[in-house]
């Protein structure tokens, strides 16, 4: 980076409110729900890394990656398959 300030305009928990909100009447669900499974699955993953260098490695150089499994697995955890991802 060239020395340039970035500040984010929201927080991550109001993006995963938002993302929710728009998403979860595809899924047939409540946005509360869906952001409950996913903080869920997002906890669950953490504390899996927690003492892993390679996982915490692997979380900083594929984000994006990371952050579709975390998704996955909450969406399985609701009865969702990761079929539901396809669209997304």
């Amino acid at each position: 980076m060239d020395g340039v300030l970035l500040i984010p305009t929201h927080r991550s928990d109001q993006s995963w409110q938002q993302v929710c909100q728009q998403f979860a009447p595809r899924l047939g669900l409540s946005a509360h729900l869906l952001e409950k499974a996913l903080r869920q699955s997002h906890c669950a993953y953490r504390k899996a890394i927690e003492h892993d260098a390679q996982k915490q490695r692997r979380d900083r150089l594929e984000p994006f990656e990371t952050r579709r499994e975390t998704v996955e697995r909450g969406l399985q955890h609701l009865g969702r398959g990761e079929s539901m991802l396809e669209w997304w």
